[in-house]
């Protein structure tokens, strides 16, 4: 006697129509499972996002843009006050240009900030841009070091904006 194996139930088929019309139902009942199941995992993985929605830190300062790849920057003071400032931006492939405004300030105590030096339009033709520059700093303060970044990439603008805090010692 043929059997049939579906879901883990062995149907076994008779010549009786009603047979067949139960086997076709759970044919249909399994097809119909595993599909929901596979649309259900497909969108367990995909990313959300709301609409309007900042990007939000992964791991610290990696996000996630369209067209910038990666803001590296390394605010580095060392014990004489000398602050090396260093940052790399990375965009796809095809990217016409990058312009990065990059702002230094000290916090004060209180939370506010004071403006300690700033280079605005800082640019390079193509995906990469990197930049490094010594600043003296007074010391037993934090700075804050700040990129705005705009990468242009097939006539569309993209802005992103990265900070990130070191302490003088």
């Amino acid at each position: 006697m043929p059997r049939f194996i579906s879901s883990s139930v062995i149907y076994y088929r008779k010549t009786n129509i009603a047979n067949e019309e139960v086997i076709i139902i759970a044919k249909k009942r399994f097809t119909v499972t595993m599909c929901l199941c596979i649309i259900a995992m497909l969108f367990s993985v995909m990313p959300v996002q709301a609409a309007g929605a900042e990007p939000q830190p992964l791991n610290g300062p990696m996000l996630r843009w369209i067209n910038i790849i990666m803001i590296n920057m390394h605010p580095a003071i060392d014990n004489g006050g000398r602050a090396t400032m260093s940052g790399t931006v990375v965009a796809n492939p095809g990217t016409e240009s990058i312009t990065v405004n990059v702002l230094l300030e000290r916090v004060n105590p209180n939370g506010t900030r004071t403006h300690v030096w700033s280079q605005n339009g800082l640019r390079t033709n193509g995906n990469t841009w990197a930049w490094e520059r010594p600043i003296m700093v007074a010391r037993g303060h934090d700075y804050r070091l700040t990129f705005t970044v705009t990468a242009v990439r097939n006539g569309i603008s993209e802005t992103a904006s990265l900070s990130r805090v070191t302490r003088a010692n």
